[in-house]
């Protein structure tokens, strides 16, 4: 996914020579080059999450229907963020009383956006994303194919080839040079 966001792309690591991805000149409108991290890694602040979502906004994204997705450390540091007003909920008579120590909802400017944490990305890296903007292709559709048969066991194998589709980069975003620590 990080190698498809190009227009919405930024680092905000700093040192080496960070470098947005390329795409190919040729009639195949694939990535040609992946993208460089600085070599200095910055903490995640609320004022990278504003500009980044205004970036999506002002290139066509639709904000309310936008995720933000982050690993571990990074979902942490968007829980800490200072515009969050308060940790509390009302709780009806009788209740547990809870305590919130997380943000999973920003309201931003330009509308309403969910963080969620993902395990499998890269940590130095937020997505901003809409799902619209995304699909999956099949290369191969899947197919059942039938292995030998052990005693009573009766075996089979799913097949099946399919890549992630881009319908459109410029309603994405990533926020790179993340520290991970």
């Amino acid at each position: 996914l990080g190698s498809w966001i190009i227009t919405n792309w930024f680092q905000v690591a700093t040192g080496g020579s960070p470098a947005a991805p390329t795409m190919s000149s040729g009639s195949d409108g694939y990535p040609q080059t992946a993208a460089v991290d600085g070599t200095t890694a910055v903490a995640f602040t609320e004022a990278h999450l504003k500009t980044e979502i205004q970036s999506v906004w002002t290139q066509g994204g639709e904000i309310d229907s936008i995720f933000v997705m982050v690993g571990p450390v990074n979902k942490k540091a968007v829980s800490g963020f200072t515009g969050i007003a308060t940790r509390f909920r009302d709780v009806p008579a009788g209740k547990q009383a809870q305590i919130i120590g997380a943000a999973d909802v920003y309201v931003s400017d330009f509308g309403v956006v969910n963080v969620v944490p993902n395990r499998f990305q890269p940590e130095n890296r937020a997505y901003l994303i809409d799902p619209d903007k995304l699909a999956v292709t099949y290369l191969r559709s899947f197919r059942t194919i039938a292995l030998a048969k052990t005693g009573d066991n009766t075996k089979r194998m799913l097949l099946t080839e399919y890549t992630l589709k881009v319908r459109n980069e410029k309603g994405l975003g990533t926020i790179r040079g993340l520290t991970t620590t």
